[in-house]
């Protein structure tokens, strides 16, 4: 947000509105427009008509005399009565043009002169209001988020969002995160303003974000709310399918106008996963239960990135048709469902470990119990290929000795 007067009381010229992010009525901008469209006209017209306002190529009521116009794929519009060159104080005023006569005898005009259709397109052109686009992306729950211009100050509410636009090469934009935002490196020193279950609002206002990256749920979505309600822009960001975290790379790299290492970063993420699926997703399927916590046993349906990650590998979560994203289970369920294979976090968590007290699984009688580094497989960003990667080694181990 604009931290001066004017932004928060209205412009005071319309040119305030394109320099600085101020109030400005749309009819003053759309005035602005067609005072500085028309001024280039008028200006043109002096550069080639001559001191009799005559065109040779373009009469009085704006039809083209030959087919000349035709070829500049542009229409030129009827001529404007030329406003005067003094005007109210905050009008749009252009300087007073040298005469005709004058610019004809510069050296420099007289190509200019040659080209007078072509010049004349270009400038409307580049005077148009469409060149001016909004940024527009849709994000993960359906809302459109417009802004103006690429954003320059961002805080990133979701740990996956400030991986991301480090990846894309927009990490310097970030003002803020929060906690266990950890990757890369450079993250680690960037001041927090909350977690998962709340948020500093204080702070985040303080820093006048001009974007928030948030989480579709959890306990701060009311206190996101709430921002979004004085007007901070918000992108909600919640990808569950390798389509989806390609989407946002490209998403986040229009947000913040890094748009070709946005590009360039998916297609790599793209790539390698398409890779994986070549590798390993036709081999012998491997039924699998995906252990995210273990008291109370949390596992993950059909629906999230981590079960898309198992059928790359040739796996079937055991409980994808489970409604719940994540989904409390029974240990009687996960006997009943007797896997092959048991993936679990890391081995000094003991989780693993505990499943040897049961003997009668498949996963345990083979030693098909899975120890993964959830930091590469538990944040939809492009890094999880590298936990794919292993995930798929371990399971094709397993094929080979069973």
């Amino acid at each position: 947000m604009a931290n001066n007067d004017t932004a928060t009381s209205g412009c005071t010229a319309p040119e305030d509105a394109v320099l600085r992010r101020c109030e400005a009525p749309p009819h003053t901008l759309l005035s602005l427009h067609l005072d500085v469209t028309e001024s280039l006209q008028c200006i043109l017209d002096d550069v080639y008509t001559g001191e009799s306002g005559e065109n040779p190529e373009l009469s009085r009521n704006g039809k083209a005399n030959d087919a000349s116009t035709s070829r500049l794929g542009v229409m030129l519009s009827p001529k404007p009565e030329c406003p005067s060159r003094t005007g109210r104080a905050g009008e749009f005023n252009p300087p007073v043009r040298p005469s005709s006569s004058r610019l004809g005898d510069l050296p420099l005009m007289k190509p200019l002169l040659s080209l007078k259709p072509t010049l004349f397109g270009l400038l409307t052109l580049l005077s148009a209001p469409a060149l001016w686009a909004d940024i527009r992306v849709t994000d993960d729950v359906g809302e459109t988020l417009v802004l103006e211009q690429p954003a320059q100050r961002i805080v990133s509410l979701v740990p996956h969002a400030t991986e991301m636009l480090f990846e894309i090469g927009a990490g310097d934009l970030i003002l803020a995160t929060v906690d266990y935002a950890d990757y890369p490196e450079a993250a680690k020193a960037l001041p927090r303003v909350g977690d998962y279950n709340s948020l500093n609002l204080e702070a985040i206002l303080a820093l006048e974000p001009d974007l928030l990256i948030a989480f579709t749920s959890g306990a701060n979505r009311a206190q996101v709310n709430r921002l979004q309600a004085l007007g901070y822009p918000v992108f909600t960001s919640d990808p569950q399918t390798f389509d989806e975290i390609e989407r946002t790379l490209r998403q986040f790299g229009e947000l913040t106008g890094r748009q070709r290492n946005a590009d360039s970063v998916a297609d790599a993420f793209k790539a390698d996963i398409g890779h994986l699926a070549e590798r390993y997703g036709e081999k012998r399927p491997l039924s699998v239960f995906y252990q995210v916590w273990h008291d109370p046993l949390i596992t993950l349906n059909g629906e999230t990135f981590i079960s898309k990650v198992l059928e790359v590998c040739g796996g079937v979560n055991v409980f994808a048709d489970l409604p719940a994203p994540s989904p409390q289970v029974s240990l009687e369920a996960v006997i009943d469902k007797n896997p092959e294979v048991i993936v679990t976090g890391p081995s000094d968590s003991g989780e693993a470990s505990n499943w040897q007290q049961w003997p009668q699984l498949r996963a345990v009688a083979n030693d098909a119990l899975i120890e993964t580094d959830p930091d590469t497989l538990h944040r939809p960003v492009p890094g999880l290929v590298t936990g794919a990667t292993a995930l798929c080694e371990a399971m094709d181990r397993v094929r080979e000795q069973h």
